[in-house]
């Protein structure tokens, strides 16, 4: 039997609590201020919050935002990125990455960019074509096709 195929969706209003358990899996219930800023970010046209799911159950996040520069592209920022760890075999946080890299593209960004926050997250960007530039990793796009 086939394993089920991991999907990329945009992340929706109900999906709250499985992406706070991701992001969040020491903390216990989040409060209604973060709710209300979920529920902004979900809405936000001008920012990205995709989850994958795994038979129908949500395995990781990622939250990317866009920045207009006033003489350029506008640049991409990964905000936040999280999976399931025991979903490691799925390479969830690496297929996240790609996609909002492949995302930032569309837009026309000049770069995309992303501040790891563990040695785990670190190598994944670093797969993912982000070097390190002092804390951050970014990759440049404008010279992509």
């Amino acid at each position: 039997m086939e394993p089920p195929a991991l999907r990329i969706r945009r992340g929706r209003r109900q999906d709250f609590a499985a992406v706070m358990r991701l992001l969040m899996p020491e903390e216990g219930e989040a409060d209604r201020r973060t709710l209300r800023r979920f529920r902004h970010i979900v809405a936000d046209l001008g920012a990205d919050l995709y989850v994958a799911e795994l038979a129908g159950k949500v395995v990781g996040v990622i939250h990317a935002s866009y920045a207009r520069q006033l003489t350029g592209a506008q640049r991409a920022r990964v905000e936040g990125l999280a999976a399931d760890p025991d979903c490691r075999q799925h390479a969830v946080e690496q297929r996240l990455l790609e996609f909002i890299v492949a995302r930032a593209r569309g837009r026309a960004c000049a770069d995309v960019s992303c501040v790891p926050t563990s040695d785990d997250t670190a190598a994944i960007v670093r797969a993912a074509g982000l070097d390190p530039v002092g804390t951050r990793y970014s990759r440049p796009l404008s010279g992509e096709a």
